[in-house]
């Protein structure tokens, strides 16, 4: 399933950026971003097992994806764009696609 893999791209992205932060001695904030990368993958998990219960967490960390990845850009300015840019654009595929009809069907909600 679509939204899946873009979890599981999420997760990627979490841990590698948790990865820099903690290389960087910023331990607190790379300690919170290893832990969105588990849940990312959790979520992955549950999606390609179409866990009904999956679909509303996919929604509210789609959306505090989104959230935190502007507040990235806003905080650390333009030059380290590439990343939080593209996790941008995979939280706003991943909450349209959880929207249409057929993923609704297949976590039966």
């Amino acid at each position: 399933m679509l939204v899946g893999i873009l979890y599981l791209l999420l997760s990627l992205l979490a841990v590698l950026g948790a990865a820099a932060l903690m290389a960087n001695s910023t331990w607190d904030i790379g300690l919170l971003t290893a832990a969105l990368g588990v849940i990312y993958l959790l979520i992955a998990v549950g999606c390609f097992k179409g866990w009904s219960w999956v679909w509303g967490l996919a929604v509210v960390f789609g959306i505090i994806n989104i959230i935190l990845e502007i507040y990235t850009l806003v905080s650390e300015g333009w030059a380290n764009w590439l990343s939080p840019v593209i996790s941008i654009l995979i939280g706003l595929l991943i909450l349209w696609y959880l929207f249409t009809p057929k993923v609704r069907r297949w976590f039966r909600t």
